[in-house]
This record gives C-alpha cells, sequence and structure tokens, in this order.
C-alpha cells in the first residue's frame, strides 16, 4: 500500500532497527510488482521466485542459499570472498537466516560503495552497509558475489 516517505521511514527502522542513526533514503515507492532477487538482477518488472512468479528454467526451482548463488552464477557473477567495495565490479550479498542459514534477502552494492534493497514488496532504499538490514527478518549477509560492471 503506497504510502508518504515519512511513514515508509517510521515502518522501515522499527522493522530494520539497525537502520537508525544511519544516513538510508527511500530510493523508490512502495512496490509489490518485483521483488529483491529481481531488484538485485536489474529487473523492476517482474517477481523473481520460483513457481509463481518469474524464475529461469536453468535453476532449481527453490530459494536454498546454494540455488541463489547459481541464479546469480548464471547472471555472471562469481563467489568472492568480501562485501568490500572493489573498483569495476558489481557485488550482491545474500543474506541468511541466522538460525538455519535459509536465504532472507539479496542487496545490490552502488558504485558508490553503497548498497540498494527492494525490501519485499515494500520500498527500495539505499543503504550505507549490510549491517543495517541485519537482524531477525532477513538475517546476515553471508555470502558475496561479484561481475564486472556493465555485463
Amino acid at each position: 500500500m503506497p504510502r508518504s516517505e515519512a511513514e515508509a521511514r517510521t515502518v522501515i527502522e522499527e522493522t530494520f532497527p539497525n537502520l537508525r542513526g544511519q544516513q538510508w533514503a527511500v530510493a523508490s515507492c512502495y512496490q509489490p510488482r518485483y521483488n529483491c532477487v529481481a531488484w538485485a538482477c536489474h529487473d523492476d518488472a517482474d517477481r523473481w521466485e520460483p513457481i509463481l512468479a518469474f524464475w529461469p528454467a536453468d535453476v532449481a526451482p527453490n530459494m536454498r542459499p546454494s540455488t541463489v548463488v547459481q541464479l546469480f552464477e548464471l547472471l555472471g557473477y562469481e563467489v568472492c570472498p568480501t562485501d568490500e567495495l572493489e573498483p569495476g565490479f558489481e557485488k550482491v550479498a545474500i543474506y541468511l537466516d541466522d538460525q538455519r542459514f535459509n536465504f532472507g534477502h539479496v542487496a545490490r552494492q552502488l558504485e558508490s560503495g553503497r548498497w540498494i534493497s527492494k525490501l519485499g514488496s515494500w520500498e527500495d532504499i539505499e543503504h550505507p552497509d549490510l549491517a543495517g538490514l541485519q537482524g531477525n527478518r532477513y538475517g546476515t549477509a553471508r555470502i558475496f558475489l561479484r561481475r564486472p560492471r556493465g555485463r
């Protein structure tokens, strides 16, 4: 449901308390049409999820961490050791649930080193680091992948 930026900021900071005090911004308004996986793949027209929405035929129809890694590898990414900015590379970070290590979220790094995330069907936000979204909802960023920018 569309909401003002002030309302969005309040709800987002209540849901992700690590964002409080950080320099983060709402990058686009509420939009249920696409999700975090689609957004990380530069697609704001489709939801990327197995069975119910768009999902590449070459990828198993599940959201296991290894499958999400495979999805990004098909898009030209390779696993890398850190989330640190590397000039010339675009990175994604996969968050895993802290209890069972199930998929929780994916964020994409901007050329500035900041990160951008689609929060489910909510707004897209730009945030300075991965810790801002860490917590019960998404878990912790544990898998990092990179590919040359401009692919």
